[in-house]
């Protein structure tokens, strides 16, 4: 018999899954993601250059205005990121960078 009321006894306690039983029930829903208004060809260039998780939280918050092709981010600190580990891919595409937006 396992004893489990112990230090040591912690990795079978882990192994065996026993704190499944304390854990509360997960009804929260994954949120959905709003469609982003970063061009698709800017979202693909930055997925290769720094992976998914970094683009989808710094570009995917960003709005894109088409007519005078500049990319808002949500903050200036988030401008400031985006600026220095993309501001060469944005040059090479034409796409400018402005300053955030107000809600």
């Amino acid at each position: 018999m396992r004893r489990y009321g112990s230090p040591q006894g912690l990795a079978n306690w882990l192994a065996d899954e026993k704190f499944e039983a304390w854990m509360p029930a997960s009804n929260v829903a994954a949120p959905l993601m709003a469609p982003s208004s970063v061009p698709k060809a800017l979202y693909d260039a930055a997925v290769l250059r720094k992976g998914t998780a970094w683009t989808a939280s710094w570009l995917a918050p960003c709005r894109y205005d088409a007519l005078t092709r500049v990319l808002h981010a949500k903050t200036v600190f988030a401008a400031k990121a985006i600026a220095s580990e993309l501001g060469g891919l944005l040059r090479g595409l034409g796409i400018g960078l402005g300053p955030a937006l107000a809600n």
